[in-house]
């Protein structure tokens, strides 16, 4: 059947509508929506009777309706605010209201059974539905297979009687609809697949870069030839002795770094770890060193107790510690003898660890001794 309105022209056969001198093709349930409204213009067709003709045992979201009408209405060139093809009742359903014309095709010498002419009352709709939708889904079955392994011509021995051609038409819909279906599912499999590739070249770049900082980390946090001098620990009661410690620590780092082939971290880098709580794994990391001097100075009455620990940053544990004592009563002939004799003491422990690893050659260390 062919049916004329507005600007329009339906055919159910072509599946397709004209307007405006436009061919304009519709995907099956939109085509499906489109034609069950036409041929039920003579009423309000409800929501729930639409979703049991298009999705029929299946639970629709309300947006998914109401996409399909917009689509309807895109196709007719009608509008949700025009409403001059399709007229929304709210809170209830949808109504053709279009003024139509219709005439047969004109290979057919009268009136064609319409593609959906087996009307079920939305009361009645779950139950003729399914022996409806059942054949045409069992019609479907074999047009497919026929189109894949002989001639249209095979599948109309099987279907006589007057509902034939609604059953046909029918089918092809639902024919449609899976082709559709398929190709849909293909080019998602297709970006799908895509997507996963995209990613596992952004991991394996991603992973080999992170491997990359990391043992390049690692081996600058290695390097014992890299130390830093902590502030030392003040453990006198007297808080004005807070001079007498910080001024060890300046004393240390000049004399450090007068030995040959050590690097010492400047002052301003490591004061910002004075009563720090971090671990020194985190301090040696954050200042890619391999080694760590620490220590504290205590003063009791006149006498001054200097501690002072060489720390390893891989393996956390101590080279060498040492304990020195002096008196009071020149504290600054006292911090650079203490800081002298430390150096001197931490130079000889350097060489004799680096010679039980095999670090120096043995010119450096007959040099140093």
């Amino acid at each position: 059947m062919i049916y004329h309105f507005s600007e329009c022209t339906l055919d159910t056969q072509l599946y397709c509508v004209q307007r405006g001198g436009q061919t304009i093709r519709l995907r099956p349930k939109v085509f499906r929506m489109c034609l069950y409204l036409l041929e039920h213009r003579d009423r309000v067709v409800s929501r729930e009777e639409l979703c049991a003709q298009l999705w029929p045992g299946r639970f629709v979201n309300p947006a998914t309706l109401e996409g399909v009408i917009r689509s309807v209405r895109q196709a007719l060139g009608d509008s949700g605010r025009a409403q001059g093809i399709i007229l929304t009742r709210h809170s209830y359903g949808y109504r053709f209201v279009a003024p139509v014309d219709e005439c047969p095709p004109k290979s057919m010498g009268g009136p064609a059974p319409l593609a959906s002419t087996r009307h079920v009352p939305p009361k009645a709709s779950g139950v003729g539905q399914t022996d409806f939708d059942a054949t045409s889904v069992a019609l479907a079955d074999k047009l497919e297979a026929t189109f894949d392994h002989g001639s249209p011509g095979e599948i109309s021995g099987g279907i006589s009687g007057r509902n034939g051609s609604s059953e046909h038409s029918r089918a092809a819909i639902v024919l449609g609809e899976r082709q559709s279906t398929r190709r849909y599912w293909a080019r998602g499999w297709r970006v799908a697949h895509v997507g996963l590739a995209f990613a596992l070249v952004l991991l394996l770049v991603g992973g080999w870069a992170i491997w990359q900082g990391i043992s390049e980390h690692v081996a600058m946090a290695l390097d014992k030839s890299r130390i830093a001098v902590l502030p030392f620990t003040n453990l006198s009661a007297e808080v004005n002795q807070a001079y007498v410690v910080d001024g060890m620590t300046q004393e240390l780092i000049a004399q450090l770094a007068q030995i040959h082939g050590l690097t010492v971290i400047a002052r301003t880098s490591v004061m910002k770890y004075k009563g720090t709580l971090k671990d020194v794994a985190s301090i040696g990391r954050e200042l890619r060193v391999g080694t760590i001097l620490e220590g504290s100075v205590h003063t009791v009455d006149n006498q001054l107790r200097i501690n002072a620990q060489l720390i390893d940053v891989a393996s956390q544990s101590h080279l060498w510690s040492q304990e020195y004592e002096r008196e009071l009563t020149e504290v600054f002939r006292s911090q650079s003898e203490i800081a002298t004799r430390l150096a001197q003491d931490l130079k000889v422990e350097l060489i004799v660890v680096e010679r039980r690893r095999g670090g120096l050659p043995a010119q450096a260390q007959h040099a140093s001794f």
